[in-house]
């Protein structure tokens, strides 16, 4: 919970404040006088201070220099009367965030407070996000493969240039790790990293979540609402699942890449911003492009550089690694010694994985919790990976006709799994009718992935 300091020379005004910001679940501390707001400010270190511009003794603006020079990064906001307008821009000057007139109603200082706490939570946020990628270097994408090590190279080298970069790959690969590393290995670092689903909202929703909102530009709109790309300014928009946009999102995100500028839903004001965008997709978005679902503009406003990040099946030796990164994890969450049984590494060695790094993840912990005797054995592991039902495409010489000893490793294996991935999901969906949702369950995977093969394949129910 956040604390706000305010500080006015009259106790009615900032017990009216305090009442007023009830709803936003702060918690509000309260001085009459400069210098007693002085010493709640180095004792209680709020998040916000509110101050009276006008007050005896200790002025607003001497405790805005005083607060300023103990904490740069306090945020400050004046409280003005009639007439002091010019005093409170001097105080912007200074370094204070905002200020706001009397007489001011409920809504307007809500809004003020409530921007400025989402700045400071952020700028909280990001720090702490900061440390842990400089400790971890690329999060948890780790490994040793060649594969691997291209991605890091190449993430390496992009991330200081101001260029908007397109992530690719399949669900679970760590694309969101990888815009975290370009963002807090950028010039940017110190501003915002704002991530938006675009799969997980509706168009309507999502333009209200990525452009904001005047008060009044539909039902329900009570105030304006800073869009995140607005809060992104500055910094790094990431925006996931970038193939999901409705054509006309994707219009209005191209006029922000091309002019810099946007308006919230329903307002007038053009407004300027500065942001870099880092996009990612587990679609083909040429082939979105010439089925015309995807803009051929901006595709290749946000393609400044592409990142193409490899499946865990293409990573060899790199599983291993991560099951063993994932088991310390846990082990050190839990305060245990979980170990890995030799025939369990086997096991996951084979295993295709279609739900990439996240769902080895997920597994590692799931047998962990299972484990007898801080042993993981092949029986705590999930009975897709072991049943003769995940084999059988195998038993019904269901390798491709083409294979031959003479191909590669790699590539004999990619084209049974594409052969497995067609023969399994076709099986899956005829038995139940195409209802998406029930094949999920059972395939124990999301919607999302299904959705992905179906197109990767071009399935069509019969």
């Amino acid at each position: 919970m956040f604390k706000v300091l305010i500080v006015d020379d009259e106790l009615d005004m900032a017990q009216n404040i305090s009442r007023l910001l009830r709803p936003l679940g702060v918690e509000t501390l309260i001085a009459t006088e400069g210098e007693k707001g002085l010493e709640m400010l180095k004792s209680e270190s709020p998040a916000l201070v509110l101050t009276d511009l006008m007050m005896p003794g200790i002025s607003g603006m001497d405790l805005l220099s005083e607060a300023k020079a103990w904490n740069p990064d306090l945020l400050v906001i004046m409280i003005t009367g009639f007439g002091t307008i010019a005093h409170a821009v001097e105080a912007i000057k200074n370094g204070a965030y905002d200020f706001i007139a009397k007489p001011f109603s409920g809504d307007q200082l809500r809004v003020i407070v409530e921007r400025a706490l989402e700045q400071r939570r952020l700028k909280e946020e990001n720090a702490h996000l900061k440390h842990e990628l400089q400790t971890k270097n690329v999060g948890e994408i780790v490994g040793q493969s060649p594969e691997l090590k291209k991605t890091f190279e190449l993430v390496r080298r992009v991330a200081p240039m101001d260029t908007h970069v397109l992530i690719q790959g399949e669900s679970g690969t760590g694309k969101e790790l990888i815009a975290r590393s370009l963002h807090f290995n950028s010039q940017r670092c110190f501003q915002p990293f704002i991530p938006v689903d675009c799969a997980a909202l509706s168009e309507e929703l999502l333009e209200s979540e990525l452009f904001g909102h005047e008060r009044g530009a539909f039902t329900g709109a009570a105030g304006t609402k800073l869009g995140l790309i607005e809060v992104a300014d500055g910094g790094t928009l990431f925006l996931d699942e970038i193939g999901e946009l409705s054509p006309r999102l994707q219009v209005k995100l191209l006029r922000v890449l091309q002019e810099k500028t946007f308006r919230r839903v329903g307002g007038t004001k053009q407004i300027e911003v500065d942001i870099r965008i880092v996009s990612a997709t587990n679609r083909d978005l040429l082939e979105e492009i010439r089925q015309k679902h995807f803009r051929e503009d901006l595709y290749f406003r946000l393609n400044g550089i592409t990142v193409q990040l490899p499946p865990l099946r293409k990573r060899q030796g790199d599983i291993q690694i991560l099951a063993q990164h994932f088991l310390e994890q846990f082990n050190q969450r839990n305060h245990l010694n979980i170990k890995l049984g030799r025939e369990v590494l086997n096991a996951l060695e084979d295993y295709p994985w279609p739900g990439n790094v996240r769902e080895l993840k997920n597994v590692i912990e799931r047998s962990a919790i299972l484990a007898d005797k801080g042993i993981i054995s092949l029986k705590d592991l999930p009975t897709e990976l072991l049943s003769k039902e995940g084999f059988s495409l195998i038993e019904q010489d269901l390798l491709p006709s083409e294979f031959s000893l003479e191909q590669g490793f790699c590539e004999a294996k990619e084209q049974w799994i594409e052969r497995f991935e067609q023969q399994y999901l076709t099986e899956l969906l005829n038995q139940y009718h195409w209802n998406i949702s029930q094949a999920a369950e059972k395939a124990k995977i999301n919607r999302k992935t299904i959705h992905r093969l179906i197109n990767k394949y071009q399935l069509h129910a019969k």
